[in-house]
């Protein structure tokens, strides 16, 4: 079967499911789209240099002003000079925990539930005070 009579026995949700993940990937669809999906998804599944500025952008939106770099070095474990008792820290630290614990979830292919998102919830807020 050639690549292009491949591509012709595709349905249409299969064609805006490619589209999707070639958007997601930034890269054009391979032949072998299982290797290609396998990547993409450890891709996703691995901490990546955009987690910081992902993390950040969470607590801008809530209106918090905090400095990229000391708020990267929370977030990789290091010495900052945000307080560790600030709002900004703890937040920091939970948001981390709970991308890693959605990463984790993500690598046993199970699925979000509302329990799981009550357990983000507890998680990213832990550690403030009530």
């Amino acid at each position: 079967m050639t690549h292009q009579h491949k591509k012709q026995s595709l349905s249409p949700l299969d064609r805006v499911d490619l589209a999707l993940a070639s958007r997601l990937v930034g890269a054009g669809i391979e032949q072998d789209l299982i290797a290609a999906a396998q990547r993409a998804l450890d891709g996703i599944r691995l901490p990546a240099p955009a987690d910081s500025e992902f993390l950040i952008s969470l607590l801008r939106l809530r209106g918090m002003a905090v400095n990229d770099d000391e708020a990267g070095k929370v977030i990789a474990g290091r010495h900052s000079k945000i307080p560790a008792v600030s709002q900004e820290y703890r937040l920091l630290c939970g948001l981390k925990e709970c991308l890693d614990m959605v990463r984790q979830r993500a690598s046993t292919n199970n699925p979000p539930d509302g329990w799981f998102m009550v357990e983000l919830f507890r998680t990213m807020v832990k550690d403030l005070p009530r």
